[in-house]
């Protein structure tokens, strides 16, 4: 059973851009946006969850509203997760491949 902790652990966030191949069709440009957080206290390599997310990006004015959240409970799984002393990174599908948008 994961006990209530302390949430103000120290941890490191980094964003990383990966460029995709896009040699068999160049008028494309993919890249992938990912947020990787860490905890500090860890050596060494760590497991990672890995979560596709829209989080970052608000929604579009014009897009259908959507049901307000539930309350958020803590421990969160992301403090959960670094409880353990893993990662956690955000994967950001738009930046993959965008919706397409209407004129």
């Amino acid at each position: 059973m994961l006990k209530y902790f302390n949430l103000g652990y120290s941890r490191s966030t980094k964003h990383l851009l990966g460029h995709v191949d896009n040699s068999a069709y160049p008028a494309i440009n993919a890249d992938v946006e990912v947020d990787l957080t860490l905890p500090n206290n860890v050596s060494g390599s760590v497991p990672v969850v890995l979560e596709s997310t829209f989080e970052r990006y608000p929604r579009r004015a014009d897009a259908t509203p959507s049901a307000p959240a539930p309350p958020e409970q803590h421990p969160t799984w992301k403090e959960q997760v670094l409880a353990k002393g893993w990662g956690y990174a955000l994967l950001y599908p738009t930046t993959i491949q965008a919706d397409k948008v209407r004129a």
